[in-house]
């Protein structure tokens, strides 16, 4: 990645870093209308101009390729061993990756009733800066996910567009994470307290199970670098099975 110019396509950045960890799943996580499809290239309308990038988390991502990847990500099997294995994954990407960082790692199951508390299945973190309102914003993206059936990234996504169509939009109105997560709780009524629309809570779904079976959460770098370290989890698991 680094001969590409993230300032000249924004938009490929969260494409190539999956390539980097996947190369041989990259085609199949793509949708054909996605910034790099060749059908793309050419009289391509409504295509979505990224935001000028600072970071990770200034991209302007595009809501179906997001989509499209989750529908990827069912696993065969869902058990305590899988969550076990996809905790550990997740935590040695984190140390690997971003090592003088501390990452928050939490998967539950989505089976437990809304009055009581998540069923823990894996949890654990990287580093030594531990605060308790880590575990709180573990379980607002939780909810999220949920609640919305989709990754709390997804929602960050929509929030910070001018409106809540999946469409890609020339030159898209992007609100700042503040503003996004006041729209989320405007929009959906939800409470702010329970609920982020902030990156890193992904679904866990299984082949041939309709609904979500459990979520795996991830917190401690920037929300789209959280959201990467689940996804790519999830894909490495499943590889394995």
């Amino acid at each position: 990645m680094s001969h590409i110019d993230k300032a000249e396509k924004p938009e490929l950045v969260f494409w190539l870093w999956v390539a980097t960890k996947m190369p041989n799943r990259l085609s199949e996580l793509i949708l054909p209308s996605s910034p790099h499809s060749k059908a793309d290239s050419v009289g391509s309308k409504q295509k979505e101009t990224p935001a000028q990038s600072d970071g990770p988390d200034d991209i302007l991502y595009p809501i179906r390729s997001l989509l499209h990847l989750e529908s990827k990500l069912a696993l065969p099997n869902f058990t305590a061993s899988t969550a076990y294995s996809l905790g550990t994954t997740i935590h040695k990407l984190g140390t690997d990756m971003y090592p003088a960082s501390t990452i928050f790692i939490s998967i539950t199951s989505a089976l437990t009733s809304p009055d009581a508390p998540p069923l823990i299945l894996y949890q654990s973190c990287t580093g030594p800066d531990f605060r308790p309102d880590d575990m709180h914003r573990l379980l607002r993206k939780r909810n999220t996910v949920l609640r919305f059936g989709c990754s709390s990234f997804v929602m960050r996504e929509k929030m910070r567009r001018e409106d809540l169509t999946l469409d890609d939009k020339k030159n898209v109105e992007l609100r700042s994470d503040s503003q996004g997560q006041q729209r989320f709780e405007r929009t959906f009524g939800v409470d702010g307290r329970l609920f982020a629309a902030s990156g890193g809570g992904v679904p866990i779904r299984v082949k041939g199970v309709d609904g979500i079976v459990g979520v795996v959460c991830v917190s401690g770098v920037t929300q789209a670098e959280d959201h990467y370290l689940a996804v790519i989890g999830l894909l490495r698991v499943q590889e394995g099975m």
